[in-house]
This record gives structure tokens, C-alpha cells and sequence, in this order.
């Protein structure tokens, strides 16, 4: 599925998809995230599900025909960046500098 829409964004899009930005948090930081949220319907959500969409993700994200078309960025967002300012900060800058690149290419 994730390929099929990786393929649709790419080859359909008149602009075509430069960079991804990966925000990667584990299936335990999702269910802590929609547990503190408190949504109604996402009280359902089990873990179980969080990590077969976290292991799709990773399968997809890892894939070598994808990682060999399309610069990707992997953040690492298990950390509550907005509580901590230098995290913060350097996600900012990680993003900034990706774009960045992309564009100077572009």
C-alpha cells in the first residue's frame, strides 16, 4: 500500500516529491500520544496495531528502491521536543538544512 502511494505521489504529481521527511516514533510513543490526547474513537487503538503500521513504515522507509529515488530525512520524535528546547532546535535545523539541500538541487 505504502509503495502504491509512494509510486502515485511520484509519477502522477505535477511537482514531484523531492525529499521525504521521516518522523519516526515508536508504537509505545503513538499509544502514549493518543492516550494523553484523550480523542474520541482513539481510545481503540491498541498497541498491537501501532506496531503493525510502525513495521509497515519501517519496511516501506528502508526499502532500497525508494532510499535509491528520494533523499529521506529520519527524525527520531519519540522525545516530547516542545518541552525541551535544544531538541527542538535541532529538529528545526535538521529540517531547515534538508529542505535546504533539496532545493539547491531543484
Amino acid at each position: 500500500m505504502y509503495n502504491e502511494w509512494y509510486d502515485f505521489l511520484v509519477n502522477q504529481l505535477a511537482n514531484p516529491m523531492h525529499g521525504i521527511i521521516y518522523l519516526q516514533t515508536t508504537p509505545e510513543m503513538c499509544l502514549k500520544r493518543t492516550q494523553k490526547r484523550a480523542r474520541m474513537g482513539e481510545d481503540k487503538i491498541s498497541i498491537e496495531y501501532f506496531k503493525q503500521v510502525h513495521t509497515l513504515h519501517e519496511k516501506w522507509i528502508n526499502d532500497e528502491e525508494i532510499k535509491n529515488q528520494i533523499k529521506i530525512l529520519r527524525l527520531n520524535t519519540d522525545d516530547e521536543f516542545e518541552l525541551h528546547e535544544e531538541n527542538k532546535r535541532d529538529i528545526l535545523d535538521s529540517t531547515k538544512n534538508f529542505i535546504l539541500s533539496i532545493m539547491k538541487k531543484n
